[in-house]
């Protein structure tokens, strides 16, 4: 029976209601050992919607990250507070870390060369009969971190797995589980892809 943790649950809200977390992947390692599971997550915010303000409410109060299994029970909690966090040298995020564990929501561009839409005043076309393209430059946040060192409250199911970072919430339930070593379990999982139909 795995001992239940007693946490105080951080109250501020730091997340604007429109902002939504994609994850890519969340992996999770349980030794049955004390202070010796891991888990980790890499993800990213749908478009800009995170504020200047969300990044100093983190300063400010902290942030939680919590993992949850299929069943709804919470595996881990990891709390950084104000103490350790702190804004990127440019003020473009924030990072949080204590003992064992480190977080991270960072502002990320990119640019991606798209078909330029015909009109009287884009009307051009290169040599050779292909279309003209135009860079488009996409803004958002990723949001990643991992924690070592951690004690499971409860068991993994490779049903899937959420995550809780504030008010972000993303599942994950395409899951592969592995047998490492010393009986370890390793379950890696991403979210669900829909299947592409056609009418």
């Amino acid at each position: 029976m795995r001992r239940a943790l007693s946490l105080l649950a951080l109250g501020a809200t730091l997340f604007t209601a429109s902002a939504q977390l994609e994850l890519g992947t969340i992996r999770a390692v349980d030794t049955s050992a004390a202070d010796k599971d891991s888990w980790s997550f890499k993800g990213a915010t749908i478009d800009d919607s995170i504020t200047f303000d969300d990044l100093s409410g983190i300063v400010a109060a902290g942030i939680s990250a919590k993992l949850v299994n299929f069943a709804g029970e919470t595996v881990d909690t990891v709390l950084f507070n104000e103490d350790g966090c702190k804004f990127f040298r440019n003020e473009q995020g924030v990072v949080c870390g204590i003992k064992g564990a480190r977080l991270s929501v960072k502002l990320f561009t990119t640019r991606t060369k798209a078909a330029a839409i015909e009109s009287k005043s884009n009307k051009t076309s290169t040599p050779g009969g292909k279309d003209n393209l135009v860079t488009e430059t996409l803004t958002f946040w990723k949001v990643a971190g991992t924690a070592r060192g951690r004690d499971f409250s409860e068991d993994l199911t490779d049903e899937g797995l959420t995550l809780h970072v504030s008010t972000l919430i993303a599942d994950a339930f395409d899951c592969k589980e592995k047998t490492l070593a010393h009986g370890q379990q390793r379950l890696t999982c991403v979210p669900v892809v829909a299947p592409v139909t056609t009418e």
